[in-house]
């Protein structure tokens, strides 16, 4: 996670503005779509780490992330966007850093995927972020 910290922002750093906003294909998220996605990402994973370290098995929701694209991205807001992720992504490093083995180990049951470990959510969130910064890559090469 500390890696992609740095990776992202150096991916789309010199990209101009009409980069991030071009549509590569029917279907497909612009760059600046998936910047945005990332953030609402690390906002849910960070929500959901937080109740399970404060509650007994907690139920957690899940969400449309297609209707949360449709409602909450908006294109010129880019920059807004992977500003906002580099600070959710910096607090939750840090919330990371302090936690002891016992809470890595808490338990939350996802109403789609069942129980689920901090851990578990961390390892995702990991894959999650180089699995999209590979789409932005190829994105931004096309």
């Amino acid at each position: 996670m500390r890696r992609s910290l740095n990776e992202l922002p150096a991916l789309v750093h010199n990209l101009p503005p009409d980069r991030l906003l071009r549509h590569p294909g029917e279907g497909e998220w612009t760059i600046a779509a998936v910047i945005a996605h990332l953030a609402d990402v690390e906002l849910m994973y960070g929500a959901r780490v937080r109740l399970i370290l404060t509650e007994d098995r907690p139920r957690l929701a899940a969400y449309d992330q297609e209707r949360w694209a449709t409602r909450f991205w908006v294109p010129a807001h880019d920059v807004d966007a992977l500003q906002l992720w580099i600070a959710l992504r910096r607090i939750n490093l840090r919330l990371l850093d302090s936690l002891s083995e016992v809470e890595w180990n808490r338990i939350g049951v996802h109403e789609e995927s069942g129980e689920r470990t901090v851990r578990s959510f961390v390892v995702g969130l990991d894959d999650h972020d180089h699995s999209h910064m590979d789409q932005i890559r190829r994105i931004a090469g096309s």
